[in-house]
């Protein structure tokens, strides 16, 4: 029922809902990188997902990006599910990206 769920919501001291957004924030300006800038940050508390768009003149920067990112604490226990690049329809030298996480937790439940 409804009621159990939100209660187990407000337990959950791991949900974004209680501990905020600021944290993907902090960890995104932590591993800040000068060839890779973002242009979008979704957090969607309620699927447990973040999408980051963003651009690149060097691809492989991006992979750098996402190692970093797992080194911080408010992305350990989330997969990056989907990376996606396409050439700029303005700059034909300029990389477009956009990355899906999920909670690997979240799956592991799902596939139980």
């Amino acid at each position: 029922n409804n009621l159990s769920k939100v209660v187990h919501m407000l337990n959950d001291k791991s949900s974004d809902q209680v501990q905020g957004f600021s944290r993907y924030f902090s960890a995104l300006a932590n591993q800040s990188m000068a060839a890779v800038w973002l242009t979008d940050i979704d957090i969607d508390g309620k699927n447990n997902t973040i999408l980051l768009q963003g651009s690149t003149y060097q691809a492989e920067k991006t992979a750098v990006f996402l190692q970093q990112l797992h080194h911080e604490k408010a992305f350990q226990g989330r997969s990056f599910a989907k990376l996606s690049m396409t050439q700029s329809e303005h700059d034909e030298n300029l990389l477009n990206f956009i990355i899906n996480t999920t909670d690997a937790t979240l799956e592991q439940d799902s596939h139980d």
